[in-house]
């Protein structure tokens, strides 16, 4: 007798069979889940990035000043960037004149945050250093206020009343030496360092109205070779950028892989983590770096967490998570926070 039953149908066959409606909504489907995937990477390879980037500045300090640092390492994170423009954009910069003029000055406030930010890691630790620049999310917030107006309902926002409380909070608690001994220098580095956050603060508020109206890969590639123009003045001038040729291959490549990674690859990395994702959740779980920084700061140098130090890094951790949760409200976007 015939069978009665069903053949099974191979892959190609029941492809044939899909309409085709069906088949591209698939492939859609599994291109965007694809892309999501990318995305997170990226968010998460920010994260370790900028959370390690205060590690590399520390270790970095028993080999060059301050100023020679910075100059290498923005040497190396600027190939890398442009290392990206090359590859993803080979039309050429999406900018216009007017468009790379401007860039000069948010350019400036990054490499003052940068300097500032780097000196400050000589006197405290580099757990503590990058806690204290979650202070620059304040900045930013309080200088949109004044120069975005659409921006406004951030700080009349209860939520970013409650995020800046526990941020104030947890910022004074680091700076004022809870539950630690401060030793020499320690006021002078948290100084710098809240200083540094300042800068960062006003450079993200400034560079946001040209990111907005152009490409931000392009944009970044100006600003790296404005900010390494900058950098190099005091690298020269006071520094000693000729100890990268004595201070042996290790200090060499820390210098080259924490430029590269952290600041190049950072942001390349963090520009397709918005990309993909949108602003808001890449900036949200960014804004856990500090958090990485403490773990590993406790874990290579062996930097004390006592309990009331804990707490008040846990409440500037969880205020610039705080502040930062409210840019997933619909319809609204806030200044874009990054780090490096």
């Amino acid at each position: 007798m015939r069978s009665t039953s069903t053949p099974p149908f191979d892959a190609d066959r029941r492809q044939a069979c899909e309409p085709a409606p069906c088949r591209r909504q698939g492939l859609t489907a599994a291109r965007d889940r694809q892309r999501r995937a990318i995305g997170w990477l990226c968010v998460a390879a920010t994260t370790l990035l900028w959370g390690t980037s205060r590690i590399w500045m520390k270790w970095l300090t028993g080999s060059f000043d301050s100023y020679t640092q910075n100059f290498y390492r923005y040497l190396f994170a600027a190939l890398v960037v442009w290392t990206g423009i090359l590859c993803f954009r080979r039309n050429g910069l999406s900018l216009s004149r007017g468009d790379v003029a401007r860039l000069a000055r948010p350019a400036l406030m990054n490499a003052l945050m940068q300097i500032i930010s780097v000196e400050a890691i000589y006197y405290i630790p580099a757990g503590l250093a990058m806690l204290l620049s979650r202070f620059s999310l304040v900045v930013s917030a309080i200088l949109a206020y004044f120069l975005i107006p659409q921006e406004r309902w951030v700080l009349l926002s209860k939520r970013f009343a409650l995020g800046m409380a526990l941020l104030l909070i947890g910022t004074g608690g680091l700076a004022g030496g809870f539950g630690i001994r401060p030793e020499s220098g320690f006021a002078w580095g948290v100084g710098l360092a809240i200083v540094g956050s300042v800068s960062w603060g006003c450079y993200s508020v400034d560079v946001k109205g040209i990111l907005d109206r152009c490409d931000p890969l392009s944009a970044f590639g100006v600003i790296s070779l404005y900010t390494l123009a900058f950098v190099a003045i005091p690298a020269f001038a006071v520094g000693h950028p000729g100890r990268i040729f004595s201070a042996g291959w290790g200090p060499f490549w820390m210098a080259a892989l924490s430029g590269a990674a952290c600041i190049g690859a950072g942001h390349v990395t963090y520009l397709a983590a918005i990309s993909i994702l949108g602003a808001t959740r890449a900036i949200w779980v960014t804004s856990m770096a500090p958090a990485v920084t403490a773990v590993l700061s406790a874990g290579v140098f062996g930097e004390a967490f006592p309990p009331l130090k804990a707490a008040a890094a846990a409440l500037t951790v969880l205020g610039a998570a705080v502040i930062a949760m409210p840019r997933f409200l619909p319809a609204r976007t806030p200044p874009d926070e990054a780090g490096g």
